[in-house]
């Protein structure tokens, strides 16, 4: 998640606004993409197709997205839907062949309607309706998915209920932001604009769309061998949690799981691989400022160093010794501090002329106290 949006923003968004699009589908619509996957490029052709129509009106040219296909909903049910990261605006080429960006101004909430409601319409045409509880899966996997999508059980004798909620109380009803039509059950939501120089923006942006299906943050394991998931905002009925049995709980991840090979990450326009303006318009990776030198190994990279990422994530350097400031290096992995462990590391830190820091489970904020309990470091510290 993190490196992908950091490699995001650093080599493929250039300084441009972007705006996010989100489609929501019905219910029959969502078992139908992740029963048949090659319904999902097709649906994903139809609202690029359209959105980017929308931007040639508005100021020619050739616009460019990324798309993130999510498999999940709040309570970890199986929702199939699209997350699109739209430059706000398209590029065209001039006479001496210079690339150039033209923004547009935001789009109301009439065009947003426009365009659901021609998607809902080609997408009615794509995959005919049918009622997600009268279809019949054909494997395991489909049983899971079925149940997750209907919040049904798929373990025990019967068909029963599957997650209990945990209510508080009742809030007042949220109305959905500006820039969001619907057309039936079919949902366009493109509310989220990040300006041309937010760049630290862009990068949560990025960062939510790429989470995963589940924070472990807000996962507790109850006495009655129950798994308890808090929502990150409480429904309007006062729903503040949700319950499942521990198999009920392994079903719904196993029913998140994607279709082999299917990709959950496409470029389209002038981010697709081969389009012709790409090199024009990608930024070239270059090292930031604000990174250490330790953790740059090369302009052209694929992989971020661990603590670059922590660093950009949490605004701290994991490797910055908290008491000198000088520079650790991480000298093994300890995973359980046995009496060898502990001995070896104290001939380690004579050797070294260091000190062996030793702390909490790694995970989490680095801030937070007792962060490095199963890892062993040594600061390199001057010799007289």
């Amino acid at each position: 998640m993190a490196q992908g949006a950091a490699n995001w923003v650093e080599g493929l968004f250039p300084e441009v606004p972007v705006r996010q699009w989100v489609l929501s589908l019905p219910m029959d619509q969502r078992l139908a993409l992740a029963w048949r996957p090659k319904l999902v490029s097709a649906a994903l052709a139809i609202l690029i197709e359209h959105v980017s129509a929308y931007y040639r009106r508005r100021v020619g040219g050739h616009p460019g997205s990324v798309t993130v296909i999510q498999r999940f909903g709040s309570t970890l049910n199986l929702n199939v839907h699209f997350h699109v990261l739209f430059a706000d605006g398209s590029w065209s080429a001039d006479p001496d062949g210079a690339v150039q960006f033209r923004s547009t101004s935001p789009p109301t909430l009439g065009d947003v309607s426009t365009v659901v409601e021609a998607v809902a319409a080609d997408l009615a045409r794509l995959i005919p309706a049918r009622p997600a509880d009268e279809q019949e899966p054909d494997d395991a996997q489909q049983v899971l998915e079925l149940a997750s999508l209907m919040n049904r059980s798929a373990f025990g004798p019967s068909w029963s209920q599957g997650a209990s909620r945990k209510r508080g109380e009742r809030r007042p009803r949220r109305h959905g932001a500006g820039l969001e039509a619907s057309s039936g059950w079919t949902s366009l939501h493109a509310g989220v604009r990040v300006a041309a120089k937010d760049r630290e923006g862009l990068e949560k942006i990025c960062r939510y769309v790429l989470r995963p299906a589940v924070a472990l943050s807000r996962l507790y394991a109850l006495p009655d061998d129950r798994v308890q998931l808090r929502l990150r905002h409480a429904w309007d009925d006062g729903t503040e949690a949700v319950e499942f049995s521990a198999l009920e709980f392994v079903g719904r991840l196993a029913a998140q799981v994607p279709p082999k090979g299917q990709h959950l990450i496409r470029y389209h326009g002038v981010f697709a691989p081969a389009s012709k303006l790409r090199s024009s318009i990608v930024p070239v990776l270059r090292r930031r400022a604000d990174v250490p030198e330790v953790y740059v190994d090369c302009v052209w990279r694929r992989w971020i160093a661990w603590g670059e990422l922590i660093l950009q994530v949490f605004k701290q350097d994991p490797q910055t010794c908290p008491g000198c400031g000088g520079r650790m290096r991480q000298v093994a992995l300890v995973l359980g501090a046995s009496g060898d462990v502990l001995r070896w590391l104290d001939d380690e830190r004579a050797r070294q002329g260091g000190v062996v820091l030793l702390g909490a489970r790694a995970r989490g904020d680095p801030s937070a106290p007792g962060q490095f309990e199963n890892a062993a470091w040594t600061r390199r510290t001057s010799r007289s």
